[in-house]
């Protein structure tokens, strides 16, 4: 801090932590809450410095910031710099895994991020041979995502796909090590092709771009997702178990559902007596995810395809205000049917069901629950989680809906008169 003219009367201000707007913890800078500093006594321009001890650890946790203000100043005003921002390098590597796959004879480097945290990609590169490509600006790769990156345009590319239109980017399908290096040069992850037997491709399961319009896809479109589903479950990342009893395999792990009556998520324990079957959210390791994908998959296997969309819900006015606000009336839900349906259409067929005043909203979130945004007539593909969001109060009851009536966008027509 510094101060200009001062004539030696009592000055002392204070620098306090601000943990409601620092991504960094308190106990990431030793615990640090607030220091004084006492200018008293000096003459003229002066400048003091707050020194700060940071905790290591062994855990990535992406770059941190640290703010601090200025409070409580004894005399005179405070300057335009009021505020200070200590950005804290994360020095742990971040755990992300390549490889490459082939589908219609098309090439994909994959990028996975098995962390639990969001890895920001900016200005990576990837390396092989004479060839670099360095990522953009404010890349992210979100918890239990995947990155892919191609050289060709395709109409059925995924969502999320760097396409890299130069001549000298051809993605190898054999003989060749490719790393992926993060904006500071250190190696982050590598990938080599067996040499002595052939790989098996596998790819995350991914929608395309052009299947909004109707619940058909182009036939490469459906080959490329029928043939990259496994590691969707595979890949360590926030799954979800759609069967409490499942939460039996993971006896180790951290299991939650969401309470719509407490409006927040809560550990699930085997023990748990509930009036319906939660859906269980964790963060699947490698080991556990090997498991996930046998489990769903054998489910699945078994399972027969459903026309109708069922689930459960309801809303309470916890804080007894008479209105259902804030985080109160959600719950979360799975489009357990075997058709995309529309958000718009589910909305209306709810309110009907329900006889409410009005029409609820539908949300989805990212994968570890830290964004929401509303569906605006958007559509929710098979096994998608998303959220219904009720206005008004409503008991506990189960819905099953006929997935005819909520895959179509239906217009009423009005009389003119």
């Amino acid at each position: 801090m510094n101060i200009f003219e001062h004539d030696g009367s009592k000055l002392t201000v204070d620098v306090v932590f601000d943990s409601v707007y620092s991504s960094a913890s308190r106990n990431e800078i030793s615990n640090f809450k607030n220091q004084q500093l006492n200018f008293t006594g000096l003459i003229g321009n002066a400048t003091k410095f707050v020194t700060l001890s940071l905790t290591d650890d062994d855990i990535y946790e992406g770059n941190e910031t640290a703010i601090f203000g200025l409070e409580n100043l004894s005399n005179g005003n405070l300057g335009d710099f009021i505020s200070h921002t200590v950005v804290i390098e994360d020095d742990e590597l971040p755990e992300v895994k390549m490889e490459v796959i082939q589908n219609q004879n098309q090439s994909f480097l994959l990028i996975h991020n098995l962390e639990s945290k969001a890895v920001d990609l900016s200005k990576w590169q990837i390396n092989y041979g004479d060839f670099h490509y360095t990522f953009k600006e404010r890349l992210t790769l979100n918890v239990g995502e995947t990155q892919f990156v191609t050289n060709t345009e395709n109409e059925s590319l995924p969502a999320n796909t760097i396409v890299i239109n130069e001549e000298s980017f051809k993605i190898p399908i054999s003989s060749a090590t490719i790393e992926l290096k993060n904006r500071a040069s250190k190696k982050i992850a590598d990938f080599s092709f067996p040499k002595e037997k052939a790989r098996e491709t596998t790819s995350l399961k991914v929608l395309s771009n052009n299947s909004v319009p109707s619940n058909t896809v182009s036939t490469e479109a459906r080959v490329f997702e029928e043939n990259t589903e496994e590691l969707q479950k595979a890949t360590p990342g926030w799954k979800y178990l759609s069967n409490s009893s499942f939460g039996e395999d993971f006896p180790e792990m951290d299991l939650y559902f969401w309470s719509e009556e407490s409006s927040q998520f809560q550990r699930y324990e085997n023990q748990l007596i509930l009036d319906y079957d939660p859906l269980l959210v964790g963060y699947f390791d490698e080991k556990n995810a090997e498991i996930y994908n046998e489990k769903v998959t054998k489910e699945k296997a078994n399972s027969i395809e459903l026309s109708t969309l069922s689930f459960s819900l309801s809303a309470t006015d916890r804080n007894q205000n008479e209105r259902v606000e804030g985080s109160e009336g959600f719950t979360l839900v799975t489009n357990n049917s075997n058709q995309a349906i529309l958000s718009s259409e589910l909305s209306k067929q709810i309110q009907s069901k329900l006889l409410l005043k009005s029409e609820p909203q539908l949300f989805k979130s990212n994968i570890d629950f830290s964004d929401i945004r509303v569906l605006n007539n958007e559509r929710i593909f098979p096994e998608e989680l998303f959220w219904v969001k009720l206005r008004e109060e409503v008991p506990f009851q189960t819905l099953e809906i006929d997935v005819n009536l909520i895959t179509k966008l239906r217009i009423q027509k009005k009389k003119i008169t």
